[in-house]
C-alpha cells in the first residue's frame, strides 16, 4: 500500500517535472543535446555510397540542431555559430539596426524549409516556427536598434519589412492561412502600402535608408507567389492585385539586373549575391521572366571552367572580399543553384560530391541545409540506379 503510494507520487512528480521543462523550453534543449550525442560523426568515404550519404545526413542534422538557439532573443532560430559581423554587408547604409539583436532570419529560413520538407528534426523545426512567430508585433517584426522593450509603447516604432515578409512566408509554409501571414500580405497589398517603392522594389525597413532592397524584394516576391499559387483566402478574391504586384516586382529585378547584375558596388559582389538570389528566385523566374533566368544561368556558367569546376579567378575574387567566402561555401552554393535551375546542361553532382567529402566547419546553417537537401536527392538517385 505504502509502496504503491510512493510510486504514484514519484510518477506524478516526474510528470509535473516534464510539463514544467516543456513549458519553459528546457525539454527541447535536452532533446537536442541527446540527438547531438546519439548521431554518429561524419567520416565520408571517397565514393559516395548509400552508407556515406546516410552518415552525411546524420551529421548535418546533428550540427543544424546544435546550431539552434535554445534561449534568449534568438530562441528557436538557427545560426548560433555564425559570426554576426559577417552580416554587416547585407545591411543598408545608415541602418540603425543592431546586428547582435537582429533576427537570424536567413540562417533559419532554409534549414526550416528543407528539414520540414524531408520530415527530419521535427521538434527542432517546430521550435523554430514558434521562435519566428514570437518575433511579430502588430503584424510586423520590429527593427531592433536597442534591447527590446517589453512595453509596445516604449519600443521605437521602426519595422523590419524584409524580415516580416520572410517570417510570414515561413509561417505560411507551416500553416498557409495563419493570421500573421494574412496581416503581412494585407499590408503589402494595401494601396497606401509604404513597403514597396514606385520602382517595384521593396524597402528593407521602415527607415527607407539607401535604395529599395533586392533581398526584401525577393522575400516579397516569394510570399506573394506562395499566396497566389495556394489560393489563400481572402486574396484569391482579388487575384489581379497580387499578379500586378508580382509583375511590378519582377520589373525591379530586371532593371537591377541590367544595371549591376544584382551586385552592389563597394558592398556586395555579383559573384556572391547573384548565386544566392538565384536560389531564391529561380522557380518564380521560370514562370514570370524565363529570359532573365537564362541570363543568370549564362553568367553562372561563365564561372565554371571547361571541366565543370569553379574557376580559380572566381574563387579568388570571393576570398578577397572584406568578408571572405571560402571555397567550400562557393561550391555548395553553386551546386544548389544549378540544381534549382533544372538546367540539364550543367551537372551539379561533382560540385556536391566535392563538398560532401570536405570539412564542413567553414559552412553555416543555410549552407548545411543546402547540402542536406542535395544529399536526399543524390541518395534517391543512387537508390534508383541500384534497383
Amino acid at each position: 500500500m505504502i509502496n504503491s503510494l510512493i510510486i504514484s507520487l514519484i510518477i506524478a512528480g516526474i510528470g509535473a517535472l516534464i510539463k514544467f521543462l516543456d513549458r519553459k523550453g528546457y525539454l527541447h534543449v535536452l532533446f537536442n543535446q541527446a540527438m547531438f550525442r546519439i548521431a554518429p560523426p561524419i567520416t565520408c568515404d571517397q565514393k559516395l555510397s548509400i552508407k556515406a550519404i546516410t552518415k552525411l545526413q546524420a551529421h548535418l542534422i546533428r550540427i543544424l540542431v546544435k546550431d539552434q538557439n535554445n534561449f534568449g532573443r534568438h530562441q528557436g532560430q538557427y545560426g548560433k555559430s555564425y559570426d554576426v559581423k559577417s552580416s554587416e554587408i547585407w545591411q543598408p547604409k545608415g541602418s540603425s539596426e543592431n546586428l547582435n539583436l537582429k533576427p537570424r532570419m536567413y540562417l533559419t529560413y532554409w534549414p526550416v524549409i528543407i528539414m520540414k520538407e524531408h520530415g527530419v528534426a521535427q521538434r527542432s523545426v517546430s521550435y523554430a516556427f514558434a521562435g519566428i512567430e514570437k518575433l511579430f508585433s502588430d503584424g510586423r517584426i520590429p527593427l531592433f536598434s536597442s534591447a527590446p522593450d517589453p512595453s509596445p509603447v516604449g519600443r521605437e516604432q521602426k519595422w523590419n519589412y524584409r524580415h516580416s515578409m520572410a517570417g510570414a512566408h515561413l509561417l505560411a509554409i507551416n500553416q498557409p492561412n495563419n493570421s500573421i501571414t494574412r496581416s503581412v500580405v494585407g499590408q503589402m497589398l494595401d494601396k497606401n502600402n509604404p513597403w514597396q517603392d514606385c520602382t517595384g522594389g521593396w524597402w528593407q525597413t521602415s527607415e527607407k535608408k539607401g535604395k529599395p532592397d533586392l533581398w526584401a524584394s525577393a522575400y516579397a516576391l516569394k510570399l506573394l507567389d506562395f499566396m497566389s499559387k495556394n489560393q489563400i483566402v481572402p486574396f484569391i478574391q482579388n487575384p489581379s492585385s497580387i499578379k500586378k504586384t508580382i509583375e511590378h516586382t519582377i520589373c525591379f529585378f530586371e532593371t537591377e539586373w541590367n544595371s549591376q547584375h544584382w551586385g552592389d558596388p563597394g558592398r556586395l559582389l555579383t559573384e556572391e549575391n547573384l548565386v544566392l538570389m538565384f536560389i531564391e528566385l529561380s522557380p518564380i523566374l521560370s514562370r514570370y521572366s524565363p529570359e532573365l533566368k537564362n541570363k543568370c544561368i549564362t553568367v553562372m556558367k561563365d564561372w565554371l571552367n571547361p571541366a565543370g569546376d569553379l574557376r580559380k579567378s572566381y574563387l579568388e575574387r570571393l576570398a578577397a572580399q572584406k568578408t571572405p567566402i571560402f571555397s567550400v561555401q562557393a561550391y555548395i552554393r553553386m551546386a544548389y543553384a544549378f540544381y534549382i535551375s533544372n538546367d540539364k546542361t550543367i551537372d551539379w553532382h561533382p560540385l556536391f560530391e566535392r563538398v560532401a567529402q570536405s570539412s564542413l566547419k567553414q559552412l553555416y546553417s543555410t549552407e548545411w541545409a543546402f547540402l542536406l537537401d542535395l544529399s536526399f536527392i543524390y541518395k534517391r538517385e543512387v537508390l534508383s540506379r541500384e534497383l
